[in-house]
């Protein structure tokens, strides 16, 4: 429940911004609490990768990432 709590607040913050879109990803930067995180989604596989120590460690969604899925629905990205 946190996690979507902290994306909410980060979209809302204009803490999220899409840096780069071509045919097979979506690059985005995603300005956290205490470092700016790099999120990708990768239109082929239809999955997210973050570079934060949650994501890498446990291979689980994180507030990035949806913060981003987030930001996508609000622009009409999908």
């Amino acid at each position: 429940m946190w996690k979507k709590i902290k994306a909410r607040r980060l979209v809302r913050e204009g803490k999220v911004s899409k840096d780069l879109e071509n045919e097979f990803r979506i690059h985005f930067t995603v300005k956290g609490d205490k470092d700016i995180h790099y999120v990708i989604y990768d239109k082929i596989k239809n999955e997210f990768s973050c570079d934060c120590k949650w994501y890498s460690l446990k291979k689980q969604e994180c507030s990035h990432i949806l913060a981003c899925k987030i930001f996508m629905k609000n622009n009409l990205y999908q």
